[in-house]
């Protein structure tokens, strides 16, 4: 076992100013020194004009005097990323020269240099407990700031390590025909026609319509969808799996300002994808940063990943000087200064970045991994002076505000129940363990039937949420790709509980009474409650700083957002099929022994065991179908491709295998068409409860609940309808068979609609085109 190694990051630094030391920079220093790595990412350029001003730049040019790395070394920095957009504000020569302060003052530092090779190079931390690596790349750059690979016949291109991506639109078929007559009109695509017919440009590819430098192509769901460009994902990967040879730990530095749609916080899909791919190749954290404000923080496969970590040191105010291009672009003249210019850009400072408080508050996460596996995580609140005037915001100062870690674990999708969404999954489980616990114990006191019914509607208090708030649970816990396992092998783990614990609770009530077999079962809530509490965690071990309590309430999403999910076609056939699996498992429950000893003649020993025996190869089969729905949302991360189709089919099936009851002659084939129809019919409630925890996290409990409780009218309705054909028939053979019947023309009813119409967002066709790169002021 190796010794654990500390690991501190940091957004990003856009300094310009030399510090003043004071309390403030001295609990920051220490606080970045508790770490043996301690990374940031530079936005600025390091030279006294070294370089030409590029003709577009990240924003602001960004330009600032060798000495500020001082002060990040007086931080405690020890590594440095700097590939971002502005790392080529100066062209090669602010390039080069940064490259040279950046080694005079010791810094290992990553993510650009004199060709491609060496931006994208691992650069190797040697600590007194681990070597550690880092690898920086960015996805927001001009495109002529990528670098350039060096041939033999030719030398590379300074610039940056991309990690460009490809945007595609997708548009009805009406919509695309009008777009596309739209270009014909205006000649939009005129050049591009030329260039392509001369070969200086390759065709966008088959059924891709260009529009400008947009690429379209139609599909059923209309957006947009992003994706890692596949050659520069390869070498990133290639890049990581050499370093992870070579040192202990790997860390990713991303900037990426790129999100989903007009939401901020929210990263790219092609973000996310290239994160995990990161993971999966061999990192140890990705670090990213880029937009100016805190983005979510995902667990995967037990290592961190910081979609951005907003800005830790941010004067984009205080720079010195700007190019004439800076000034023509807001109507300036030579007769304007720089206080001129960005008051203009900022309209006297009343838009833009220096309104918001959010990109003025970040967190520092300090965490802990040793032999590669993750400990703990620390996440420390910082601001940088939001309320203090203009020229002296930006240095960063540890805070007591829990606003900010609350808005960081609303970006995360704080999980749970109705409830629990606010007040945390640990308390309401403990809170319906106790208070279940309360009502068993409380058996003794019961001395008639209103009494009993009373105490049963109390019991339900405990167990009614429980669905609800066990999938929130999980749902911090486990990734997506494994939530169908996880959530069907507990719905086994109660089924099993309730096939070993029936015996013995009958024999006890035969024996002591029923008030003796109540009070039984509140002793083993008791002993589960007490456990619970001592060893039960809200989530994984993601602790916040001391100096900042945190509430854990929820995101107050608006009703009507909410509203909006549940109306969804997605929640609506969701519904759909847990209904009807509510509606067999209950027929299955009430029914089953009745027609098997009134119907197929079987003793009572025989139909127990039938029961038991079928029931249990049915949970593992409902296992199994989870697992392969998680193992296609793994590969093609599509609901539509894995739940969707998995819980489609299987209930499909189930239906079908239960119709063939009604027509089978022997006892076993019976038996076996009862199990083969449990198995997959029952499997669906997993796949239904997967999809609607991902339709809007922050609101996985209540989403799940309302579902979870409204599905259970299937379990009032299902035995009276049932139990009306089976005495309307005269019959009891035939009158279990017009049941079965009735239950599988529900399942394959309710699966083909869920075939048809649950999607999330799905069911377009990939393509690969060429390259997207946006640029954010």
């Amino acid at each position: 076992m190796t010794k654990p190694v500390t690991f501190a990051a940091t957004g990003d630094s856009f300094i310009t100013r030399l510090l003043h030391k004071d309390e403030a920079f001295e609990e920051v220093a220490a606080l970045l020194h508790r770490a043996d790595v301690r990374l940031a990412n530079l936005e600025t350029t390091v030279h006294d004009s070294k370089g030409y001003p590029s003709a577009q730049s990240g924003g602001t040019w960004a330009m600032s005097p060798p000495a500020v790395l001082q002060v990040m070394k007086e931080y405690g920095f020890n590594m440095i990323g700097w590939a971002n957009n502005h790392t080529l504000d100066y062209l090669y020569g602010g390039l080069e020269a940064t490259e040279q302060h950046l080694n005079e003052y010791g810094f290992v530092h990553a993510g650009a240099g004199k060709n491609l090779a060496e931006a994208g190079a691992p650069r190797y931390l040697e600590c007194d407990s681990a070597r550690v690596a880092l690898i920086a790349a960015t996805s927001t750059f001009h495109p002529w700031w990528a670098a350039g690979e060096q041939r033999r016949d030719s030398i590379g291109r300074p610039g940056i390590n991309p990690m460009r991506y490809i945007m595609t639109h997708y548009l009805s078929k009406e919509k695309l025909e009008q777009l596309k007559s739209i270009a014909d009109s205006v000649d939009i695509n005129a050049f591009s026609k030329v260039l392509i017919e001369e070969g200086f440009m390759n065709s966008p590819g088959q059924n891709v319509f260009l529009f400008g430098n947009s690429l379209f192509k139609m599909g059923e769901q209309e957006g947009t969808k992003t994706e890692p460009h596949p050659r520069d994902m390869q070498r990133i990967i290639k890049t990581i799996e050499e370093a992870k040879r070579r040192a202990d730990y790997v860390v990713i530095s991303i900037h990426a300002h790129e999100m989903k749609g007009e939401q901020k916080e929210a990263p790219a899909e092609f973000l996310e994808t290239f994160a995990r791919a990161c993971i999966d190749a061999g990192a140890h954290a990705v670090v990213g940063h880029g937009p100016h404000l805190l983005r979510g923080i995902e667990i995967y496969k037990n290592r961190p990943i910081f979609y951005s970590l907003g800005d830790f040191i941010f004067q984009t105010e205080a720079v010195t000087s700007q190019p004439a291009d800076f000034y023509e672009q807001y109507g300036l003249t030579h007769d304007h200064n720089v206080a001129d210019a960005l008051e203009a850009m900022s309209a006297n400072y009343t838009r833009g970045l220096c309104v918001h408080r959010e990109v003025w508050e970040a967190v520092v996460p300090i965490w802990k991994m040793q032999d590669g596996e993750l400990l703990e995580i620390e996440l420390h609140p910082i601001e940088l002076g939001y309320d203090l005037p203009i020229h002296r915001m930006g240095w960063p100062r540890q805070s007591t505000s829990p606003a900010i870690v609350e808005r960081l674990q609303a970006l995360r999708g704080i999980l749970g129940a109705a409830l629990s969404d606010r007040i945390g999954t640990k308390k309401l489980l403990a809170i319906m363990a106790i208070s279940w616990t309360v009502v068993q114990f409380g058996a003794y006191a019961i001395a008639s039937l209103p009494m009993l019914v009373l105490a049963r509607v109390l019991l339900g208090i405990g167990e009614g949420p429980f669905w609800a708030t066990v999938v929130s649970h999980l749902n911090k816990w486990f990734p997506e790709e494994k939530r169908g396992l996880v959530y069907s092998t507990v719905n086994f783990g109660a089924f099993v509980g309730a096939v070993a614990s029936a015996p013995l609770l009958v024999a006890m009530i035969d024996q002591n009474g029923w008030r003796f077999a109540w009070a039984f079962m509140g002793a083993l809530s008791l002993i589960w409650f007490l456990v619970w509490i001592w060893m039960g965690k809200e989530k994984p071990a993601i602790a916040v700083a001391a100096s900042s309590p945190v509430s854990v309430e929820a995101p107050k999403a608006k009703w009507s957002e909410i509203s909006k999910v549940m109306l969804s076609s997605t929640y609506i056939f969701c519904f759909l099929i847990y209904f009807g699996q509510i509606w067999g498992t209950t027929f299955a429950a009430v029914w089953e022994p009745v027609y098997l000893v009134k119907a197929i003649h079987l003793t009572n020993q025989q139909m127990a065991y039938s029961i038991a025996g079928t029931g249990l190869v049915a949970g593992l089969m409902t296992i199994l179908i989870s697992s392969i729905g998680d193992r296609l949302y793994k590969k093609h991360r599509s609901y539509r491709k894995s739940y969707v189709w998995v819980g489609g089919v299987s209930i499909i099936l189930g239906g079908l295998f239960f119709y063939s009851v009604t027509w089978v002659q022997s006892t076993a084939l019976v038996l076996i068409a009862l199990c083969l129809g449990k198995g997959f019919a029952f499997s669906v409630g997993t796949a239904s409860s997967v999809i609607v925890s991902s339709l809007m996290p922050a609101r996985t409990g209540l989403l799940v609940g309302v579902m979870s409780s409204l599905v259970t009218l299937a379990g009032i309705i299902s035995p009276l309808v049932t139990g009306s054909i089976v005495q309307a028939a005269g019959d009891v053979a035939v009158g279990f068979g017009h049941a079965m019947s009735l239950n599988a023309l529900i399942f394959v009813v309710f699966g083909v609609l869920f075939l048809l119409f649950a999607k999330r967002n799905e069911g377009k066709i990939e393509i690969t085109s060429p390259i997207s790169n946006k640029i954010e002021n």
